[in-house]
């Protein structure tokens, strides 16, 4: 399910007529080359400033170690269905080990980026995967809001998934990883 895209990435980039494109191109005046030029760094700047949005709505850190590969891999998992991951079919009645293992796993990623338990459970209830399963799997608590719900289940996962010394239990999530 792509994400819905706001202000400035909500709105198409105008388009230069080609045959005014050519002409400027082809004509070998200075004025007109000139003008040309401009409008390519007008275009330039602008495609910049929607990559950053693009970035910002993502959630991605520009001085990241590579923030275009983070990137693509969102763009991916937002818009090609080969990056989505495939749950069997039917309702699941609760939410299984491996389940709980997964959004485990999901919210630490995020909280190693800095992110709280909070913003991340946030994050994960507006993407694809986890938007559909919280709205498929029925917290014990009813809780309306998705964050939330995605937040108390989050905790059941933390108190499954670590150790009384609260060190995650590895052994215990490459056993749910194994089993898919």
């Amino acid at each position: 399910m792509p994400s819905s895209y706001d202000g400035l990435l909500k709105k198409p980039l105008t388009q230069v007529p080609s045959p005014l494109v050519e002409a400027l191109l082809s004509s070998g005046d200075p004025e007109l080359s000139e003008a040309f030029n401009q409008w390519k760094n007008l275009r330039t700047q602008e495609l910049s400033e929607r990559i950053r949005e693009l970035l910002k709505h993502y959630q991605i850190d520009p001085n990241s170690s590579d923030p275009f590969y983070s990137l693509s891999l969102k763009l991916a998992e937002a818009h090609v269905p080969g990056f989505k991951v495939k749950r069997k079919g039917g309702r699941p009645k609760e939410w299984t080990e491996s389940l709980l293992g997964e959004l485990y796993l999901k919210v630490e990623g995020l909280r190693s980026e800095g992110k709280s338990v909070g913003s991340a459970c946030k994050i994960l209830a507006k993407e694809g995967p986890w938007e559909d399963l919280i709205n498929e799997v029925r917290h014990p608590e009813s809780i309306p809001d998705p964050a939330k719900a995605l937040q108390k289940t989050y905790n059941r996962a933390s108190k499954f998934m670590t150790r009384s010394s609260r060190e995650p239990d590895f052994s215990r999530i490459k056993s749910i990883l194994s089993t898919k």
